[in-house]
């Protein structure tokens, strides 16, 4: 089965005076880094980690399936013909496709990459080509007054941002998503973050 591989824990610096550097520390990709005074808690929420993003990577490409399929549905529409409005469809076919070779990009380099931040930033990297996707479907459902249809890529929209907003929140308040750190967190900080992560 293809995991995200996320094994870096920076020791203690005992050259450093600051409280931090006392810690085993593990720097999240979101802007969070959580600290524990022996390396095997932090081994333990490194693993807690890499399983919280595998799931992530699950729900992105259960997103992207469906995303996918309703593009399908839709083909028919992106029609050949030279006339202004069917120029303008096949450019909205375009973006789309474009979009979606994004997120195959995305999906490529993940599964190699062996970097702590990486993940992060391709996986919403990926939900916004993916949100990208769904505004432009959402164009052409409502250009055919297809209410229902419109309404399911409405919950794809939430889907993508809930999963956003997991990843955004991970490590703010871990005594209530792992019960394997419950008694193991003892320094949460929050570097200053410059969104450069998230692009949506």
């Amino acid at each position: 089965m293809k995991v995200i591989q996320y094994t870096a824990v920076t020791l203690p610096n005992k050259k450093h005076f600051t409280e931090k550097s006392q810690y085993y520390g593990v720097s999240l990709g979101n802007g969070f880094s959580c600290y524990f005074t022996s390396k095997r808690h932090a081994d333990q929420f490194a693993v807690a980690t890499k399983t919280f993003l595998t799931d992530c990577l699950i729900e992105l490409n259960e997103l992207y399936i469906d995303v996918w399929t309703d593009y399908r549905r839709n083909w028919f529409y992106f029609s050949g013909r030279t006339t202004e409005s069917h120029k303008a469809m096949r450019k909205v076919e375009s973006e789309i496709l474009r979009s979606m070779q994004a997120v195959e990009n995305c999906f490529g380099k993940i599964e190699n990459t062996r970097d702590n931040f990486a993940p992060w930033r391709l996986i919403s990297n990926a939900l916004a080509s993916i949100l990208e996707i769904v505004h432009h479907l959402h164009l052409v459902r409502k250009k055919r007054n297809e209410y229902v249809e419109r309404k399911n890529l409405e919950i794809l929209k939430k889907r993508a941002h809930s999963l956003i907003y997991l990843m955004s929140d991970y490590g703010s308040n871990q005594k209530n998503d792992y019960s394997i750190v419950n008694q193991l967190f003892l320094v949460r900080e929050r570097l200053p973050r410059t969104q450069a992560w998230l692009k949506v």
